[in-house]
Parts: C-alpha cells; sequence; structure tokens
C-alpha cells in the first residue's frame, strides 16, 4: 500500500478481513485499522481518519501493543492537525515521541513516525507563515 501498489495490498487486506472476522477482540483487528485511517486522510475525511486511529490506539493500549498504541496516537495527532486542532495534534504527536524516545516502539515503525512528526512540522510552519 505505501509503495503504491493498491490493488496487491487491497488483496491483502481483504483476506485478512475474512480471515479475521470471527475473531473480534485481537490486536490485529487494530492494525487493519490503520489502512482506514489513512484511506480516510487520501479521502480528506480527517473526522474519520481520527477516529479509525483512536480506535487503533485503543486496542493497542488494551493488548500491550506499543507500535500499535503510538502508531495510532500519531495518526490521530496528524488528523487534529489537518482538522486545525494544531495544539492538541501537536500534544499527541509529543506524546507518540515519548514513546520512541523510552526505546518502546520497535525499530520498524519509529522511522516512519519521526518522518510523519517532521511532515506535521513542516505543514504547521508552513500555515504559519501564509497567516
Amino acid at each position: 500500500m505505501l509503495n503504491g501498489d493498491l490493488a496487491q495490498a487491497g488483496g491483502w487486506l481483504s483476506r485478512a478481513r475474512r480471515l479475521l472476522h470471527t475473531h473480534e477482540d485481537c490486536v490485529e483487528q487494530g492494525y487493519l485499522l490503520l489502512p482506514i485511517g489513512f484511506g480516510s486522510v487520501l479521502d480528506g475525511n480527517y473526522a474519520g481518519a481520527y477516529a479509525a486511529f483512536l480506535q487503533a490506539s485503543t486496542i493497542g493500549e488494551r493488548f500491550g501493543d506499543k507500535d500499535l498504541a503510538t502508531l495510532g496516537l500519531q495518526g490521530q495527532g496528524r488528523a487534529l492537525i489537518w482538522q486545525g486542532e494544531i495544539k492538541r495534534g501537536i500534544t499527541l504527536l509529543d506524546e507518540a515521541m515519548v514513546a520512541i524516545k523510552a526505546g518502546e516502539v520497535s525499530a520498524y515503525f519509529t522511522g516512519g513516525i519521526y518522518c510523519s512528526v517532521i511532515g506535521a512540522s513542516s505543514e504547521i510552519h508552513r500555515r504559519s507563515i501564509q497567516d
């Protein structure tokens, strides 16, 4: 999905949803919410993205999966910033960075979260210059 192969990604996500449809309460359901959040962002539905990322983060916390919980926080923060709630969004991004600094997030996801936070900072800076 992140490499632009939407058809193949869609197939894998569909398979995962089908295999998990009888397992309603599991951490994998939280990971399946992340592409929903990303898709909502692409559609400009930032409130929907926030809801998906919030649910993913909640599931991550419930199952003790810091990667999922932090990815959800990062997504929530970005969605809030896109909705104009910059202070609230930055607070969540800061919390995500604390999890990284504490070594709670795997190396696999750390770089992506860092890049997202840098991107958000750049967007906020551009907005402040334009205003």
